[in-house]
């Protein structure tokens, strides 16, 4: 489920929660007007319910659909008796956190494209532009920089495949570091020392830190 699906679905459950309806209705209700994932997800929990488990042991026996805040937070309002209120926090904890992530994208578009057109156009120089200018300068003894760069470029109209392979070949690696725990430990110490980025990430993980430790005192 994506993220604004979750918050639409947790903010329908607590309004129906809200009027006194058992959360087995509610799920049934749910699934006439969810499509997709939501009425699926929708259908295991009451079904894991009606066999007996609460909503915070269906959602945790559900995969990685919802996460651990979110099942603690919960599990904790199914003690305190604050379901539908929790529901409706919740709702707006993801809200929050799905405005904060679009806001984060929005601020490093503009920088990432223009390192991107940089990357494209220093590309383009070098294999196809510098080995054109090479021919002026031939019977000459040019100085240590220029010659590196000339070689450099003329190294580029052969191996230009190789530099695309090699950041495809990047790109797979770090999406499967992502996936682990290690791996993602990894990439997220590196973003912080990233200048800007990392400063905004920081910012981002402390701002969550904050709402979900609001949010799980307030589920009691």
């Amino acid at each position: 489920m994506r993220l604004d699906e979750k918050a639409r679905y947790f903010r329908s459950l607590g309004a129906m929660l809200a009027t006194g309806m058992p959360i087995g209705s509610c799920l049934r209700s749910e699934e006439g007007q969810s499509r997709g994932g939501a009425r699926l997800m929708a259908i295991k929990l009451r079904s894991a319910i009606e066999s007996g488990s609460t909503l915070s042991e269906a959602m945790r026996a559900s995969g990685d659909t919802f996460d651990p805040v979110e099942n603690g937070m919960i599990r904790a309002a199914e003690s305190s008796g604050r379901l539908a209120e929790t529901m409706t926090h919740l709702a707006d904890v993801l809200d929050r956190r799905l405005w904060l992530r679009r806001k984060i994208r929005s601020a490093m578009a503009y920088p990432a494209m223009v390192l991107l057109i940089a990357l494209a156009i220093s590309f383009f120089l070098a294999a196809f532009i510098l080995p054109l200018l090479s021919g002026l300068i031939e019977g000459s003894t040019p100085p240590l920089p220029t010659r590196l760069v000339m070689g450099f470029g003329k190294w580029m109209q052969s191996g230009w495949i190789i530099v695309l392979a090699a950041i495809v070949a990047l790109a797979a690696l770090l999406r499967l570091l992502r996936q682990t725990d290690a791996g993602a430990r990894i990439l997220d110490t590196v973003v912080l020392w990233i200048p800007i980025a990392g400063s905004v990430s920081r910012k981002a993980a402390v701002a969550r830190f904050a709402r979900v430790y609001g949010s799980l005192v307030g589920s009691g």
